[in-house]
């Protein structure tokens, strides 16, 4: 069964870091492409799923399962959700199609994504060769396509990998004794993640499905900080998953699983998970000076992503209390580009191709021969600004579609503003947190960048200083951003004080 509450989480957050863009430019309803189905061959098993958020009826999975002779595995997952958001139904797809050893060890695996005419492919194969002193040394070899263009990654292996929809029938053929605790290395090619992935046999329950009863075992999974409770069968078929935020998934014969629930409603993804305040900012994007609380991040979480920096200082911890003050101009000491320290804020990478022709070509065209850091960045954020259509994109952001499209929301703004910076010599960082519009906290994305120091700028909405109701929670791309996925929905902010310029 395809751990679906992880591609739903990060699809989920892909919307929400692109509200204000659907507050600003509401989406026209897609249309809908019709299904397409797999032909199974004979002796293959095929499993459907539906997919409920809070009840309601938002997609279906469809899995099919064939066994070789050898014992190789083949498995083929099409999921297919409809969410609601704004009153606009946006539909998502996701393929994955792999291939395992009899031992259910990842050999080679296909990912796609697709959102209306977004599209994000990944293949990857894990290759093994020997040491000469002996051992296997292993690699994961990464083909990540987008823009019609492929980017080549390696990760390397340091033992077998899975993937997370591989392993209950692994866990059925390894034992079910209540008690017992498994751990794994799994790859999600949703974020191109390597983490491990922990599931504890509880012990044998009565799943009740649609006034149905059926003997199962109930297993806990904990994965990229997310926990899930998974009801299987006696070989390892899912019946049953309740993921987080209400995700839930169970066996359904094929004509049910198809059947989908009305898409309008009361329900909202955007206004359900948004961060609830106490206390309100009159024009939150004219404010240089921020003091809030925030409730809801748990200890060992905080420890992980980035609360604290010159802009942003953490005065007290418990409660969390943080100070926020927008950056000066006058008292930035401004270095020239190319600017020369080592960071990860200058390396290109799959989905940010700053060493791409096409992206540093546009960079030049946009400064114009400028070397002033603090004026680069201040054209690079105007010029995004304006060029890129605010459209809301539920794809993962690659920054040459953006550059071919120039339509999108913060992610796609944020993502092409790094690979212009870094593709000039300019250290630049996307970061990701929350921004007040509207009497609420909305999760957003924007950038760092290095002109001296570090300031943060938002290419979104146009401001070459962020104002001071940007929230910094963490900096990185999505394979870092999954750190927050467990705060979705448990957050709280009090706002103590606020002053405008």
């Amino acid at each position: 069964m395809k751990r679906l509450w992880i591609s739903f989480v990060v699809i989920f957050w892909l919307i929400m870091i692109g509200f204000l863009i659907y507050k600003r430019n509401p989406l026209q309803k897609s249309i809908e492409p019709p299904l397409s189905l797999i032909k199974t061959e004979k002796g293959s098993k095929e499993n459907w799923m539906g997919i409920y958020l809070n009840d309601q009826k938002i997609g279906y999975s469809m899995i099919v399962r064939q066994t070789k002779p050898s014992g190789v595995r083949f498995v083929f997952n099409r999921s297919s959700m409809r969410l609601p958001v704004m009153g606009v139904t946006q539909e998502v797809t996701t393929i994955t199609d792999y291939t395992t050893n009899k031992n259910y060890v990842l050999q080679d695996f296909y990912f796609e994504l697709i959102s209306r005419e977004h599209s994000l492919k990944a293949k990857g194969k894990v290759s093994e060769t020997r040491r000469s002193l002996g051992g296997k040394e292993r690699k994961l070899l990464l083909d990540i396509s987008s823009a019609g263009e492929t980017q080549q990654q390696t990760i390397p292996l340091e033992e077998e990998i899975y993937l997370p929809d591989a392993l209950e029938p692994l866990i059925v053929q390894k034992g079910l004794k209540p008690g017992t605790h498994y751990t794994f290395k799994a790859f999600d090619p949703t974020t191109f993640n390597l983490a491990p992935i922990k599931i504890t046999v509880i012990g044998n329950e009565t799943c009740e499905i649609k006034k149905e009863s059926y003997q199962a075992t109930k297993l806990q999974v904990t994965f990229l900080g997310l926990n899930s409770d998974v009801w299987v069968d006696s070989e390892g078929n899912t019946l049953k998953e309740e993921g987080p935020m209400g995700m839930t998934t169970i066996k359904e014969d094929k004509e049910e699983a198809l059947k989908m629930s009305p898409t309008q409603g009361s329900f909202d993804i955007l206004t359900a998970f948004s961060v609830p305040v106490e206390g309100e900012i009159k024009k939150p994007r004219e404010i240089s000076y921020l003091k809030i609380q925030i409730d809801g991040i748990p200890l060992e979480t905080g420890e992980k992503i980035s609360l604290g920096d010159d802009r942003q200082k953490i005065v007290q911890l418990q409660p969390l209390v943080l100070e926020i003050n927008r950056e000066e101009a006058e008292a930035l000491d401004v270095s020239e580009i190319p600017v020369s320290i080592h960071s990860e804020a200058l390396q290109s990478s799959p989905l940010i191709q700053s060493n791409d022709e096409r992206i540093r070509s546009k960079a030049l065209e946009i400064v114009d021969g400028e070397k002033n850091a603090f004026k680069v960045s201040e054209r690079l954020v105007d010029w995004v600004y304006k060029n890129i259509s605010k459209r809301p994109t539920i794809s993962i952001p690659s920054a040459l579609e953006v550059l071919e499209t120039l339509e999108g929301d913060c992610n796609e703004h944020a993502t092409l503003f790094t690979a212009l910076g870094r593709s000039l010599g300019l250290p630049t960082k996307i970061c990701v947190g929350l921004v007040y519009q509207e009497g609420r906290f909305y999760y957003h994305a924007w950038n760092l960048v290095y002109v001296g120091k570090w300031i943060a700028v938002d290419p979104t909405f146009g401001q070459l200083l962020a104002d001071a109701s940007h929230i910094k929670l963490l900096e990185g791309e999505l394979s870092k951003q999954v750190e927050l996925l467990s705060l979705i929905g448990h957050l709280k902010v009090k706002i103590y004080e606020s002053s405008p310029n």
